[in-house]
């Protein structure tokens, strides 16, 4: 079944590899939750993509609109490049050179361990971070850049690097 038609949020039910012969070179408008996964790799293409207590993995292709909540755990590796990410009580993690541009990180449901988005090597490129969420450039190769805080949000740099970063009242820098 083809997904780069669908209007409306579906969920995947169990592993989707994108490009495959199974879903096509593109899929939108879908979530996984659970142990289900989404993965782009090199040629596949995935817009408006919901990791609402699943797991999704960029290490390719072209991803844009992607969301990780209620503990939903992304993946941006390889290389590759996510435009455009929301995370509220979720987990993200930035290796291997990879990029997000424009991240919004949150955790206004208070989830243990969650609205987390480490950099381990790569560069996240502009975006927020308020009410509980954490950015952290973790890694000796990590960069966040132009990013602002707000309100209960925090900006970290443990070996990493952190540029042009706007901190607001009730917001930490680290």
């Amino acid at each position: 079944m083809k997904m780069s038609d669908t209007t409306n949020p579906s969920q995947i039910t169990g592993n989707a590899k994108i490009p495959s012969d199974t879903y096509g070179d593109s899929i939108s408008n879908v979530y996984v939750t659970g142990s289900d996964s989404i993965e782009v790799d090199a040629g596949g293409t995935a817009t408006n993509i919901s990791a609402a207590g699943g797991n999704g993995y960029v290490y390719g292709g072209t991803a844009s609109n992607w969301t990780a909540n209620s503990g939903g755990y992304i993946a941006v590796d390889s290389g590759a490049t996510l435009n455009g990410l929301t995370l509220d009580g979720g987990y993200v993690e930035v290796n291997n050179g990879a990029t997000i541009n424009t991240a919004d990180v949150s955790n206004t449901s208070n989830l243990d361990g969650k609205g987390y988005l480490i950099i381990n090597d790569g560069t996240v490129n502009g975006g927020t971070v308020d009410s509980g969420g954490t950015i952290d450039a973790k890694g000796t190769n990590a960069i966040a850049s132009g990013i602002t805080a707000s309100s209960g949000g925090k900006i970290l740099a443990e070996q990493g690097t952190v540029d042009h970063a706007t901190v607001e009242s009730g917001a930490r820098a680290c």
